[in-house]
């Protein structure tokens, strides 16, 4: 993760997951020059969202509390990143930050535009 600080292609607000980490804290955001724990946050009324990481597939059929619409889980037996997308458990690769639609629908999109705030 600190290997990017000397690229210029970090952006502010950037998301980084770690693997493996002492401390059980998987998630970052770049702000500044730096990346900060990232303490997750979003959803309505008040639940907020984070990326929570279960051991496998099994685990996160029990966890139904976490069928938040955008609610993202690592999964460690699989390697995988899941959104909740209303329905099912969908495995994504990109998260696109920008105020238009991307073309490529494989990934989550995070509008920027007035509209999507």
């Amino acid at each position: 993760m600190n290997a990017f600080l000397s690229t210029n292609k970090l952006k502010y607000g950037m998301l980084c997951y770690v693997k493996e980490v002492p401390d059980d804290t998987h998630m970052f955001i770049y702000r500044g020059n730096q990346w900060e724990i990232w303490e997750g946050q979003g959803g309505s009324g008040g639940g907020g969202l984070s990326l929570v990481v279960v051991e496998d597939l099994d685990e996160l059929a029990t966890k139904t509390a976490l069928q938040m619409r955008g609610q993202i889980v690592y999964i460690n037996s699989l390697d995988d990143l899941r959104f909740w997308n209303g329905e099912y458990w969908e495995s994504f690769r990109k998260i696109y930050i920008q105020s238009t639609p991307p073309d490529d629908k494989g990934g989550i999109w995070i509008d920027t535009s007035e509209e999507g705030y």
